[in-house]
C-alpha cells in the first residue's frame, strides 16, 4: 500500500518586534528635527528623552530617520 506525500509549506516569516520610535514618539522626533536639523543623532536621542521619556541609542534614531526618509 503506498501513501501519499504530505504537503508541506514553509513557515511565514517572522518581522522582528515593533520599532520603538513610532507614533507619538516619531511625531516629536519630526518636531526636534523641525526646529533644529543639525543636532547630532546622541544629541537628538536626548532631547527626544527629555521631551517623551523613550530613552533609545542613537543607532535607534538612525534608524527612525532612515524610515523617515530624513537625510
Amino acid at each position: 500500500m503506498r501513501m501519499e506525500p504530505l504537503a508541506v509549506s514553509p513557515k511565514p516569516m517572522g518581522r522582528g518586534p515593533k520599532p520603538i520610535i513610532r507614533d507619538e514618539t516619531e511625531v516629536a522626533l519630526c518636531r526636534l528635527l523641525e526646529t533644529d536639523n543639525h543636532l547630532t543623532l546622541a544629541e537628538c536621542r536626548d532631547q527626544l528623552a527629555a521631551e517623551t521619556g523613550v530613552r533609545v541609542d542613537p543607532w535607534t534614531v538612525g534608524r527612525a530617520l532612515r524610515r523617515l526618509d530624513w537625510t
